[in-house]
């Protein structure tokens, strides 16, 4: 399943905000106009957690993820193809 392209995080952000990823995978929100920056959401005061992260481990191109059920899986970006499901 292809990622959503625009989540409702994103389409609900306030005019004057943007986002960041940092280099693990972590969002945050800017404020363009106060010049600031947060881990919550500024509509929903809540932290979004994508469920992928990018650590020093993998290979280029790779990242980590878990599945809704928990368990560790890796995923190429290039192809965003999912593989090597590991137990928890």
């Amino acid at each position: 399943m292809a990622a959503d392209p625009k989540p409702d995080w994103l389409s609900c952000l306030p005019s004057s905000w943007s986002y960041g990823v940092t280099r693990d995978g972590r969002i945050f929100f800017i404020n363009e106009e106060a010049k600031s920056t947060t881990w919550l959401h500024p509509v929903t005061g809540e932290a979004v957690i994508t469920g992928h992260r990018k650590t020093p481990d993998l290979p280029t191109g790779w990242e980590e993820g878990y599945t809704f059920e928990g368990a560790r899986c890796f995923i190429k970006l290039a192809a965003a193809q999912r593989c090597g499901n590991a137990t928890k």
